[in-house]
């Protein structure tokens, strides 16, 4: 018996240990359209964020205030791929302050800002400085939001990919199964 056992555990350890792991790192902002900090001479028509990954198609939000105030967005925005862009109209001259969240490839929510001054551009400084101030403040938040209620506080997310769970069960029912004939053909005789 012991000599079915033995490479069947064998086999089974060098699968896992040979196994790719997994990434699990979020996906990020790679750049934007316009750039954080940018001075445009005339408001743009859109806002478009390009991230490392493609990100979820659902969760995608944006925000816009600054200027004179008032609702800049037209329509929700649209995910395609790895970029997210938000249609917006109604902007004058004056300094924007953008504020996004995604749901990144790997399920978990990410965010950020970015500010910039549509006009000569006297605010520049001004906007710089909200869209560090901000930019912190959402590195802030997501940290305390995975600290408070992410998946991975809460025990849902372990890290191993799917394949190694159902390998690690087959192993499991394998192992019962052995262990089940061994003692009923010990009981027999």
């Amino acid at each position: 018996m012991l000599r079915f056992l033995r490479p069947l555990l064998l086999v089974l350890l060098t699968g896992l240990l040979l196994a790719p792991g997994t990434a699990s790192a979020h996906d990020q902002l790679v750049g934007t359209d316009p750039e954080d900090g940018a001075v445009l001479a005339q408001a743009p028509g859109s806002l478009t964020f390009t991230f490392s990954g493609e990100v979820a198609v659902i969760g995608a939000q944006v925000a816009v205030t600054g200027g004179q105030g008032g609702d800049y967005l037209v329509g929700e925005p649209v995910v395609d791929g790895q970029d997210v862009v938000q249609e917006v109209a109604g902007m004058e001259e004056g300094t924007y302050q953008v504020a996004w969240r995604v749901t990144s490839s790997d399920g978990h929510p990410i965010s950020g800002t970015l500010g910039f001054t549509v006009g000569e551009g006297a605010d520049q400084g001004a906007a710089q400085e909200q869209g560090t101030a901000q930019e912190q403040d959402a590195t802030d938040d997501a940290a305390q939001d995975e600290e408070a209620g992410s998946p991975v506080a809460q025990g849902v997310d372990t890290g191993l990919p799917g394949w190694v769970w159902v390998v690690l069960g087959l192993a499991v029912v394998g192992l019962g199964a052995i262990l089940v004939h061994t003692w009923t053909r010990n009981r027999r005789g």
